[in-house]
């Protein structure tokens, strides 16, 4: 298990360019665990998660290259996670991601 906080503290300077990008695609497979846990525990409070763009686009794009953007990149990572079905496009009963 990664500590998340502990990938993103580190001296820039001191850190190669491979580290830095495996760090980088660390904290981006945190966002997404975080961003689709998170929606999974407010469905079951059957509350709303909507969480800034910004934060699902980047991972999106460096997660899962090949899924186009549709609606906004939220609802696409949620799509593209298993947890929604959009027009045009069932769920999605497996999947994975790339690093």
């Amino acid at each position: 298990m990664y500590d998340l906080s502990a990938l993103v503290r580190f001296p820039q300077a001191t850190v190669r360019r491979t580290r830095l990008e495996w760090t980088c695609h660390a904290c981006r497979l945190g966002v997404v665990e975080t961003l689709v846990h998170t929606h999974d525990i407010a469905q079951g409070l059957h509350r709303d998660c909507v969480p800034e763009q910004d934060l699902s686009a980047p991972a999106l794009a460096r997660l899962f290259p090949g899924v186009p953007v549709v609606d906004d990149p939220w609802s696409t990572l949620l799509w593209a996670t298993g947890r929604l079905e959009t027009p045009g496009r069932p769920r999605r009963t497996g999947w994975r991601w790339y690093g």
